[in-house]
């Protein structure tokens, strides 16, 4: 063996690491820690001793702001105002904090893609997405509708949404309420009418129960009795209209309009041809208008619905009657 290669193991010896021995609590168990030279270098407590700290693991998925809004909530520490609508990619529409920037559904947050909805219950301004078909109110919670109804046939039922509402011809709508957001009436509805929005009617007939909507366009082809009237914003009158209009805004009557009853608010516009048989009151409508209104409405809709009621027993009777003797049962229906 040369000197070449004792220089090498004995260099060797004084590279290898030592070995240090660190004892745990439990006596049985050592485990032994490679140390390199290095000056700077600490040695970190094992798992079992006293100077071990366990590690903090961050979580897969950090609370959303909305999970810290409702959390919020639970202590009254937030305000419903301060939610906005967010579209997440592959959810749908949350609600979350919002912006600085003004109030939620104003006009100056709103965005081209959004529009402006009422609540159900509390009616409190909503700003949903326009492909959005359901959404829930921020103050209240409660569910709301915005799925469109396309009404062709015969139906008897109530309606509460917050999309649009389309009656065609020879189809009619029997309901104790029906809310939408616009409504558009070419053949019969009967019934509670509450429309956020803009209601269109161009048929004749006889709308039972009460009319509440923004703004009502009745055309020059309609010829429509109220029971006990309308109750908007602001109407507009081409045809001929047999009830009370009461609005918070002006009441136009065109040159082909007339109207068989009173007028209550603040202006009448009357263009030249225009008929008006019935009372101008020039006043904004008060708490007892609004009560009264509310009173004709509901004793109206009640004799109407019982009303209907006694002829629905009547024609079971008669069809009854008609099986027994073996003649003719309801319209329509096949006789063995």
């Amino acid at each position: 063996m040369g000197p070449g290669s004792l220089f090498s193991r004995w260099l060797g010896l004084l590279r290898a690491p030592k070995q240090v021995p660190v004892v745990l609590d439990r006596p049985a168990l050592k485990v032994t820690q490679k140390l390199a030279i290095r000056p700077s270098y600490q040695v970190e407590p094992f798992y079992g001793t006293e100077e071990y700290v366990a590690p903090v693991e961050e979580p897969e998925f950090a609370p959303s702001p909305a999970d810290a809004f409702v959390e919020a909530l639970e202590f009254e520490s937030a305000e419903p105002e301060d939610l906005e609508l967010v579209e997440v990619p592959g959810i749908g529409v949350e609600w979350h904090p919002a912006h600085a920037g003004g109030p939620v559904g104003s006009a100056s947050r709103q965005e081209p893609g959004d529009r402006v909805v009422r609540c159900l219950d509390c009616s409190t301004d909503l700003r949903v997405s326009r492909e959005a078909t359901s959404t829930l109110c921020r103050r209240c919670g409660c569910y709301v509708n915005l799925e469109d109804f396309d009404i062709r046939g015969h139906r008897r039922e109530n309606i509460r949404t917050r999309g649009k509402v389309v009656i065609h011809r020879r189809a009619s709508l029997s309901a104790n309420e029906l809310a939408c957001d616009s409504l558009k009436v070419y053949g019969k509805i009967s019934g509670k009418i509450e429309c956020s929005g803009d209601a269109m009617f161009r048929s004749s007939g006889k709308v039972v129960g009460a009319v509440r909507c923004r703004h009502i366009y009745i055309h020059k082809l309609s010829n429509i009795k109220f029971i006990p009237g309308i109750r908007a914003e602001t109407a507009e009158i081409h045809g001929h209209v047999e009830g009370d209009i009461i609005c918070e805004g002006t009441i136009q009557i065109s040159k082909t309009g007339a109207v068989y009853g009173d007028c209550i608010a603040p202006a009448v516009k009357l263009e030249d041809g225009a008929s008006l048989s019935g009372q101008m009151r020039f006043m904004k409508p008060d708490r007892a208008l609004e009560e009264e209104y509310i009173r004709k409405a509901q004793a109206a809709q009640e004799a109407y619905f019982a009303r209907e009621l006694e002829a629905d027993l009547e024609a079971f009777k008669n069809a009854s009657a008609g099986d027994d003797a073996g003649g003719a049962g309801f319209p329509g229906q096949e006789v063995a």
